[in-house]
């Protein structure tokens, strides 16, 4: 059977993909939550490393906040993902059952080390829309080198246990998606990879590993010499001569686990804050100065005029 992504119809949108060929919405088109800040691991490449911005839980009052009013401005779905592992928020699936009961999509990606048979029967009683695997590398070793661990058996266990648990509820839900960031791996190597669990999960995707917001942290620096993203992604458009242009915010807000907004998903401490659920709603956030500020630079494809979005790595 093949199963369709519930999300797949926002992202294929005109106005997802290519935002400024369109009005600007009147609120994001997604949000992303960031259920906690907090994580069972210690990735290699993870910024998590150098954030110094406190750790800590969304309470289920901010983020029924924040459901109430993607609810009622149209938004189309809430994303649980960021700088943590949403499994360590006990309220997890209180949050996605109440994102269900708001009539808006769920989405969740986790290192999936935390689930057991409970979980796994959550995500379904839940009605969890997709859930991503976030992996490294295409092998076991690099696995075990990126992600600091030697748990993929266990990894890989529990995504063959949510897929047989899809079969036997013979559910057309969670979507099931499989991702990696590689470094120097071979095309045979990420073949390989792919054959492998294009035969266990709905779909497969991989990106390249940056380390560039790591430099002076040994153990990453070590592996500089590897980073192939910088032969991959061309830093300046060739027919315009600017850089690529951000859809970022032009579609998506991400709100840390204390309510403050930023207006990057990739923003681990800060650096583009735009604004706070303690003093402004999410709609005025998306309509303010700080927020058209960064459209007006960064729809020039002017990244460098901004420091963290200088080191950015997105295509778009």
């Amino acid at each position: 059977m093949n199963f369709t992504n519930p999300f797949s119809e926002v992202y294929s949108s005109g106005q997802y993909r290519q935002p400024y060929e369109h009005k600007l919405a009147d609120f994001p088109i997604i949000i992303d939550a960031e259920a906690t800040n907090c994580c069972n691991l210690d990735c290699v490449m993870c910024a998590r490393q150098i954030m110094k911005r406190k750790t800590g839980k969304m309470s289920m009052e901010l983020f029924k906040k924040i459901a109430d009013e993607a609810a009622a401005e149209g938004c189309k779905g809430l994303r649980f993902i960021r700088y943590g592992e949403p499994l360590l928020n006990e309220k997890i699936f209180e949050m996605i059952a109440y994102t269900k009961k708001k009539g808006l999509l769920a989405h969740m990606t986790t290192n999936g080390l935390l689930l057991n048979d409970e979980k796994i029967k959550a995500i379904f009683d839940t009605g969890l829309d997709s859930i991503i695997f976030s992996l490294q590398g295409t092998t076991r070793q690099e696995y075990e080198l990126m992600r600091n661990n030697k748990q993929y058996d266990l990894l890989e266990s529990n995504i063959k246990k949510v897929t047989e648990e899809r079969k036997k509820r013979n559910s057309n839900k969670p979507f099931i998606q499989v991702t990696t960031t590689i470094l120097d791996e071979t095309d045979k190597q990420l073949r390989i990879f792919y054959e492998k669990w294009e035969k266990i999960v709905d779909k497969v995707d991989n990106w390249h590993t940056t380390l560039e917001r790591l430099k002076g942290i040994e153990r990453a620096e070590k592996l500089f010499a590897r980073q192939k993203i910088n032969e991959t992604i061309p830093k300046w458009e060739k027919n315009t001569g600017r850089n690529w242009r951000c859809n970022e915010v032009m579609t998506k807000l991400s709100v840390d686990w204390d309510g403050v907004v930023t207006a990057c998903c990739g923003d681990f401490d800060r650096n583009l804050e735009v604004g706070n659920l303690e003093n402004n709603s999410l709609k005025e956030i998306w309509n303010g100065k700080k927020m058209n500020s960064l459209r007006e630079t960064l729809g020039k494809g002017q990244r460098d005029k901004i420091p963290f979005c200088s080191k950015c790595s997105s295509k778009f």
